[in-house]
């Protein structure tokens, strides 16, 4: 049961930053050759006894000294469901270079094969099914950290589970996920939007979570995960990898007809293991918050591949929220302070995705966000508050999201902080502010700091001069 082990080799952690990069753990996994299968087996209602391939952190390379122990401490537990295919069934073991990659970053992964659900049509029960089988993969991890006779015997934290997948697993993993105190997190790799399997509008999770979509994907082609976002009631972050594809996840599932990959297999790998990595860490410490929650990630993505991410976060922690948009009255925000606009073509509070369709499949629905278009100098004031009470001054950081039509001219904007006898303080967006890429037809943070953060603040403005733009969670945070 030799083969050549993948990872790091000594328990020093890489670099910070480098978080596409190899850990500090060798990986090794209970399959690594042809004629060395180990994987666990479980069972689920009247399926076929399934298989785990686990892939772990060992503790010496196993292609040197010939032994495949588990290194000796307790590790964290991801339990991942891969996507559906309809030409290749059993790919469960086809995701081994992201698999290595968080095992050399300390964790043990436990991918289920989901053969019993590939294949075949979707729809809610294919997707419960996946989600069963993400259950039994986690009871069966029990049993294996209480049986002295396994290699994974008292090696497993089973306190602190993600749930993961890709496509059709990724929305299994938020079914699986509920009712579970010990699940941390989830990770969903172009995941699917669950009301379009029957599941209804409901928050799809308040756990932490990352979500991972590729631009140039033709199975969830946009915008149809976008939707997702806005109901995730907890902290998150998303990521638009630009130019990725569906297949491009994994290792080897074959692509399709259709599929025009905009950047290399290997810079999607990196991408996708810079974030992912950044959140598993980020689960236990804040070290990698830089990563996930400030404009230093897009930055440090343009450096891993050229054509960068669109990315965007909430952490509803320590802000005062402004306006969401989703009451469909654009007069006023969530303060009672009014909305005033001038000089624009357009401006409503509208479905995001399908803004001028009366009736929008379900789910859409939840995807509300303002919407400005002008020719020319056009303003959109909105008032703190009813009362012009709201303190910001300890919230000098004024956030929202932001994205250009789907079709047309983006805006180019400005924000303008007006204090109490009506001063100005006027910020132009541009990279400092939205990150290295220019305002697209995907949500991108946008981050504006107050020149004066000591100054009052009784209303905000965002300033046109042409073009058309989305705008989203407004709010005031702390630095």
């Amino acid at each position: 049961c030799r083969a050549t082990a993948r990872g790091g080799a000594g328990n020093t952690p890489a670099p910070a930053g480098d978080l596409w990069e190899r850990g500090p753990w060798a990986a090794w996994n209970t399959h690594p050759a042809e004629g060395c299968n180990q994987n666990p087996r479980i069972r689920v209602d009247d399926t076929p006894a399934e298989q785990l391939y686990v892939t772990y952190p060992a503790a010496t390379d196993p292609s040197i000294t010939g032994a495949a122990d588990v290194a000796a401490r307790r590790f964290p537990v991801i339990v991942f469901a891969h996507a559906n295919n309809d030409r290749v069934c059993q790919i469960f073991e086809s995701y081994y270079s992201l698999h290595d990659h968080w095992a050399s970053w300390g964790y043990v992964v436990a991918a289920v094969d989901g053969t019993a659900a590939n294949c075949a049509k979707g729809s809610r029960e294919n997707i419960e099914l996946r989600a069963a089988m993400m259950r039994s993969a986690l009871e069966t991890l029990r049993d294996l950290d209480a049986d002295p006779e396994s290699r994974f015997f008292e090696r497993l934290d089973l306190s602190h589970v993600v749930f993961a997948g890709h496509s059709r697993g990724g929305g299994a993993a938020f079914i699986a996920a509920r009712g579970l105190p010990e699940v941390a997190g989830i990770i969903t790799l172009q995941g699917i939007d669950l009301p379009a399997f029957g599941f209804g509008l409901g928050n799809s999770t308040a756990l932490p979570t990352i979500s991972v979509t590729a631009g140039n994907d033709v199975d969830l082609h946009y915008p149809r995960v976008e939707a997702i976002e806005d109901r995730l009631g907890g902290p998150y972050t998303w990521v638009n990898i630009n130019g990725g594809i569906h297949a491009y996840t994994a290792d080897v599932v074959p692509l399709e007809f259709d599929d025009r990959p905009g950047i290399s297999r290997g810079n999607q790998h990196n991408l996708t293991e810079l974030y992912t990595t950044a959140f598993l860490l980020g689960l236990t410490d804040t070290a990698t918050d830089d990563v996930l929650f400030s404009l230093a990630g897009p930055r440090l993505a343009k450096t891993v591949s050229g054509r960068g991410v669109y990315q965007r976060w909430r952490t509803d922690s320590d802000a005062i929220w402004i306006d969401r948009f989703d009451h469909e009255d654009p007069q006023t925000n969530e303060h009672g302070g009014a909305n005033r606009a001038t000089g624009f073509l357009r401006y409503a509070e509208v479905f995001t995705y399908q803004p001028d369709d009366p009736s929008p499949s379900v789910r859409w629905r939840a995807a509300r966000s303002l919407l400005l278009s002008s020719t020319g100098p056009a303003t959109y004031r909105t008032e703190l508050d009813a009362e012009g009470s709201l303190d910001v001054v300890e919230f000098p950081v004024l956030m929202f999201r932001a994205k250009g039509p789907d079709f047309g001219v983006p805006a180019r904007f400005d924000v303008a902080f007006i204090g109490p006898t009506g001063e100005a303080h006027v910020v132009p967006i541009g990279p400092a502010e939205r990150g290295p890429l220019p305002l697209g037809n995907r949500f991108q943070q946008v981050v504006v700091e107050h020149p004066e953060p000591t100054e009052p603040v009784i209303a905000v403005e965002l300033r046109l001069y042409g073009g058309e733009v989305l705008i989203d969670d407004l709010r005031f945070v702390q630095r």
